[in-house]
């Protein structure tokens, strides 16, 4: 299973448990159907944006929605399958990518955490 397919699944769950319909989903979260389905069937992954306002609209951690209970995800593969899929990277690019794909669990958390401050400090100035 995709790491986007388990998210999808966890929020299924999270719906479900708080009653929401997926339509008030939709409208709350500003996720489409198409980006669900795209995650569900592993062609795409959601966005750090896409997660912190999924997480807002259903109450929930951004942690507990990327989380895997069983096992911890490895996001850096997810990463790898979608940046071979861009033709061409600016070296610039390729270099944050090698640093990134280096990292432990512990420190993806913690740059997932920074970039998640980074992206409310945007929406709080507009």
């Amino acid at each position: 299973m995709h790491a986007s397919q388990d998210i999808v699944r966890k929020i299924n769950e999270r719906l479900a448990e708080i009653g929401m319909s997926k339509t008030e989903f939709y409208e709350k979260s500003g996720v489409s159907s198409a980006s669900l389905s795209q995650w569900n069937n592993g062609q795409r992954f959601p966005s750090l944006r896409s997660l912190k306002r999924i997480a807002n609209c259903l109450d929930m951690p951004v942690e507990d929605l990327v989380s895997n209970n069983s096992a911890n995800i490895n996001f850096k593969e997810e990463g790898v399958e979608a940046l071979s899929s861009m033709q061409e990277l600016s070296e610039s690019q390729s270099e944050l990518w090698e640093i990134i794909s280096a990292l432990d669990d512990r420190q993806c958390r913690r740059l997932t955490n920074i970039l998640e401050n980074i992206l409310q400090m945007v929406e709080d100035s507009r």
